[in-house]
């Protein structure tokens, strides 16, 4: 998975493109109903580690420069199956925020910053307002990860709810580390897909001029 080291760190038991990206061993049915998530933010917050944690249920503790890879999961919500396909991003900095193609088929964005880093809770203001010059009306929820270097805090929980009332979207706090609350972001943001796309909000399946590749269901 990182450039920066011959390992192959990514998933075992996974097919890869020559990209980087992975595939899932098995592919959904045809009838399951699918839906794309996109992880966004800072290098060094943790976005590979809360994606591996959610879709694989491990923990790699040394950091390897991600490039762009999708892992999948399959989850039961309001007694229906659902395919994941979780688009894990290399690190956005101040330079390079956000990418257009990652608005494509995509139906909700995880934007996360590091509690112990002021510099990625900024990143993550910058990614936010980039991702609504391409998507109209997104489904994001907020993110602070590493709550297990607390005694390194420094973002504070009513900022990152201060910023969450801002942008009118979820906030939730997490350790990839120790898996807290893990499973509990990606429930929350395909509730709330699932939810815009009942009230047919514009940002559900839709982007500015590019239609969502999964179509319906």
């Amino acid at each position: 998975m990182g450039l920066g080291s011959s390992k192959d760190t990514r998933p075992e038991g996974t097919e890869h493109t020559d990209d980087g990206q992975a595939r899932g061993p098995a592919s959904p049915s045809q009838d399951m109903k699918q839906r794309k998530i996109v992880v966004l933010g800072c290098a060094k917050v943790g976005k590979t580690a809360l994606t591996q944690q959610f879709t694989e249920d491990r923990f790699m503790a040394e950091y390897y420069p991600t490039v762009d890879q999708t892992l999948y999961k399959t989850v039961r919500v309001r007694g229906e199956d659902y395919h994941l396909s979780i688009l894990d991003t290399a690190g956005q900095d101040d330079t390079s925020l956000f990418q257009p193609r990652y608005t494509i088929a995509t139906d909700g964005y995880v934007v996360v910053f590091s509690i112990d880093d002021p510099v990625s809770f900024d990143i993550a203001k910058l990614v936010y307002d980039r991702i609504h010059e391409f998507v109209v009306d997104a489904v994001i929820v907020l993110v602070g990860n590493k709550t297990d270097l607390d005694r390194e805090r420094q973002i504070t929980t009513e900022q990152g709810q201060a910023l969450a009332q801002s942008w009118r979207c979820t906030y939730i706090e997490c350790s990839a580390k120790k898996k807290e609350n893990v499973n509990r972001i990606f429930q929350t943001i395909l509730e709330q897909i699932l939810s815009r796309e009942e009230g047919g909000g514009a940002g559900a399946k839709q982007s500015k001029g590019l239609r969502g590749f999964f179509g319906k269901p």
